[in-house]
């Protein structure tokens, strides 16, 4: 079968002629690219069911949507209600009785590192060289940590301000003020990430992190970054835009670059905002941070 789909693949390309492919190649991003090539071909993208089961909001099971939705991969997206929607499934399907949680062909999958490094490999998002690969998925770990001791300590509070009406010396908003500290760690999570693109700019002249062609750990970086980003800098402005673009500017572009593609771009703008804050939650890298 996988011979079959690669001839029906060489053919399409050797009809397409060179002037089409070179055309082609420079209009599309490879992801794309990827996507149009399946619709063509009559493919309907990896093989297997996969549903993904998490809550109903962004938090750590938002990436493996992205990364369905970025080569347009059909899955079923299971969303349950927080905190005890989940309830049922800890004793039957979960691995480790927490979502996010993956089930492909039979077997279900836990850990939000290991459900993306998996999707990245079936879905042929993942890097060609090892040395690229062990570089997207040291990232992808240490996004883990990002979310534990970047995001979490002020979206819960902000959340909780942002539902419940709360007293002016209630501790949750002396706690608030007291993250202006995380600011700093923020920062340095980020540029260490930053440097590790930079690098790979440098090196092989790619506008990827790892590599010079997109791979999950732009989409994995580009989810967190901008769950970030909006707590920061829009929500609770611990970081103003200017210190953003000044810090961490070739960061910001390459969300830019990653919420462009077409099969993202469609979804960032109807998914809901980034729950429990609201539709205000919803803003794009390039309009709301570049103002382009």
């Amino acid at each position: 079968h996988a011979r079959s789909v690669v001839r029906r693949m060489l053919l399409a390309r050797s009809l397409a002629g060179p002037a089409a492919r070179s055309s082609e190649a420079g209009s599309l991003p490879r992801v794309a690219r990827c996507v149009r090539a399946r619709a063509e071909l009559g493919m309907t993208g990896a093989k297997g069911k996969f549903t993904l089961h998490y809550f109903d909001a962004y938090g750590r099971g938002e990436k493996l949507r992205l990364l369905f939705r970025c080569v347009g991969q059909e899955f079923e997206d299971k969303r349950y209600a927080f905190p005890n929607g989940i309830a049922h499934l800890k004793d039957t399907l979960l691995p480790f009785g927490q979502v996010p949680c993956l089930e492909h062909d039979g077997a279900a999958f836990g850990e939000t590192s290991a459900i993306a490094v998996y999707l990245g490999k079936v879905l042929d998002l993942y890097p060609d060289a090892v040395k690229e690969q062990a570089k997207a998925d040291m990232i992808c770990a240490e996004v883990n940590n990002i979310m534990n001791s970047v995001f979490y300590p002020v979206y819960l509070p902000v959340a909780i301000s942002g539902v419940v009406r709360v007293p002016v010396d209630s501790p949750i908003l002396f706690y608030w003020k007291l993250m202006g500290s995380k600011a700093s760690i923020f920062l340095k999570k980020f540029k260490a990430i930053q440097k590790l693109y930079r690098r790979s700019e440098e090196g092989e002249g790619g506008k990827w992190i790892a590599g010079t062609k997109m791979s999950y750990i732009d989409v994995v970086v580009f989810d967190v970054f901008y769950q970030c980003s909006f707590l920061y800098v829009l929500r609770a402005q611990l970081l103003s835009k200017e210190t953003l673009l000044h810090e961490l500017g070739d960061l910001v572009e390459l969300c830019a670059r990653v919420e462009s593609i077409p099969t993202l771009s469609q979804y960032l703008s109807e998914r809901p905002g980034l729950s429990p804050l609201g539709e205000s939650a919803r803003f794009t890298f390039t309009r709301d941070i570049l103002g382009r």
